[in-house]
This record gives C-alpha cells, structure tokens and sequence, in this order.
C-alpha cells in the first residue's frame, strides 16, 4: 500500500493595486492511487478575505469556482460547491478518473476597494479534508493563496527636456 498525504498548494497571483482587479485564487494537490473507492471526496474550505470580493453564490451554476484536472485548462472535474457568509466549499468525489491525478480549483473574485490601503501581500486562506463517509481520514490546514500587487499605472505627462550649447 503505497502512503498518501493530502498537501494543497496555493499558487500565487499578482494583481494591480486597484479595486475591482480579477483574482483567480488556484489551488492544487495530489489525489490517491486507488480505484473503487466510492466513498472518498476531497474538501476544500476556502475562507474569505476582507480585501477580495468572492461572491460565487449569485451564480446559480456557481462558475466562479472551477475545478479540472492537471492544469487549468484540463478536464472539467464533478463537484459540488456551496457558499455561505463563512467560507465557499468545494467537495471532489474520488473516482477513477481523477485517481492519481492533480485537480485544480480555481474560484474568482474581485479585489475590494481596501485593497488601496494595503501595504503588504495578502492571504486566501483555506483548509482541506480527505473524508470517507464524511468522517475525516486526512487534513491539510491553513494553506493560502498569496496575492502580491503592482502599483498604480504611473504615466509620465508633461516632461520636457533643454539642451544648452554654448
């Protein structure tokens, strides 16, 4: 039997230094080598961030969160998503299509008009469960997605230049 561990990774994202900017938060991991096993899913918890807009539940669809295999541009992958005022969960079924294979979520949002006023790198925090028959088998806690940002477009206007010969 071969061990597994359950460990996300947050990629980071730049962003200008600007409300209302996209932030794709994405998030990766592992899944398990096993086939058959009706009853495992992967939870994620992603938590929000007073400087990110994340309001994926006025789409009834919920396409604000995606979730494919080994990039972002793979497969489309089955979940189940559901957003409260706490936290936005996503739930992957183990199957023997992702069995081995590395999903990425991906869920959108905007930055907020605070996002001015900060001065360092933020943080999207989430945690993630492997549950089987929803009890928790392994945890994977406090990882984040780092939002780093540009400046304001700075536009150089009104500048002159003198040569003077003499």
């Amino acid at each position: 039997m071969n061990v597994y561990d359950l460990s996300v990774v947050g990629i980071p994202v730049t962003i200008q230094k600007a409300a209302d900017q996209t932030v794709n938060a994405v998030y990766t991991f592992a899944t398990m080598n096993g086939e058959g096993q009706q009853n495992l899913k992967y939870k994620l918890v992603i938590y929000p961030n007073v400087n990110c807009t994340f309001n994926p539940g006025i789409d009834p669809d919920y396409a604000a969160v995606t979730t494919t295999l080994n990039s972002l541009d793979g497969t489309v992958v089955d979940r189940t998503v559901t957003v409260t005022p706490d936290a936005i969960t996503i739930e992957i079924p183990h199957t023997n299509a992702i069995n081995g294979q590395n999903p990425y979520v991906k869920i959108s949002a905007k930055s907020a008009a605070t996002i001015v006023d900060v001065e360092a790198p933020q943080f999207i925090f989430s945690d993630a469960d492997l549950l089987n028959d929803a009890k928790v088998v392994q945890s994977a806690k406090n990882y984040n997605v780092q939002v780093n940002f540009t400046g304001e477009i700075k536009v150089l206007t009104d500048v002159t230049k003198e040569l003077i010969l003499s």
